[in-house]
């Protein structure tokens, strides 16, 4: 059960990072925290069944990382840890790209751009050619 756990708290920390460099000041990390973690906690099995929802919402539901945190616990807490695997791998694929995601848009200065890339003429300065 620690692994799932671990690995969904990393993963909601990482898009909450995200979110946070991407926001321009505290109420907007706010605003849109809330508009991107309630849809997934509602749209997972997290509060109830599926089974009735439409498919569209359970194919949705299916690549969300709260939905393989749900079924990684829930797996834990019948004794399958086989049966872990599967929403393990999901949520380190998950927290992988969001940690990119959130290196990508960290910036020191937070007037700066969000996103910066590399300028291929800097990158000869630096390596000394």
């Amino acid at each position: 059960m620690l692994p799932g756990l671990a690995l969904g708290i990393l993963c909601c920390t990482l898009i909450g990072f995200v979110v946070g460099n991407l926001a321009g000041n505290e109420s907007q990390v706010s605003l849109v925290n809330n508009l991107l973690f309630l849809p997934m906690f509602f749209a997972s099995e997290m509060f109830y069944r599926l089974d009735g929802a439409p498919a569209w919402v359970r194919a949705v539901s299916r690549v969300l990382p709260v939905q393989h945190l749900v079924a990684a616990l829930r797996s834990a807490a019948v004794g399958d840890g086989a049966g872990m695997l599967p929403a393990l791998a999901a949520l380190v694929a998950w927290a992988g790209v969001a940690l990119g995601l959130a290196v990508a848009t960290f910036r020191w200065d937070p007037d700066g751009p969000a996103v910066t890339l590399p300028r291929p003429g800097r990158a000869r300065a630096m390596a000394g050619g």
